[in-house]
């Protein structure tokens, strides 16, 4: 599981907890948590691939220099 995914996995458990806490915590407000959650989970995984474009491209640049 990478961190996008424990990301995500997190936002479910605590979404199932609110939604069990017998209507302590209104709708709107485990939906906003929701998409709150969602978007951070897609912009650490879009943060992860640009990361590992830019290692990538190092690496290629490395690789050069070692020819």
């Amino acid at each position: 599981m990478n961190a996008a995914d424990s990301i995500n996995a997190f936002v479910d458990a605590f979404i199932k907890a609110l939604k069990s806490a017998d209507g302590e915590v209104d709708q709107e407000t485990i939906d906003a948590l929701e998409q709150q959650g969602r978007r951070l989970g897609d912009a650490f995984e879009m943060k992860i691939k640009q990361r590992q474009k830019k290692i990538e491209r190092l690496q290629n640049e490395l690789a050069k220099y070692k020819e």
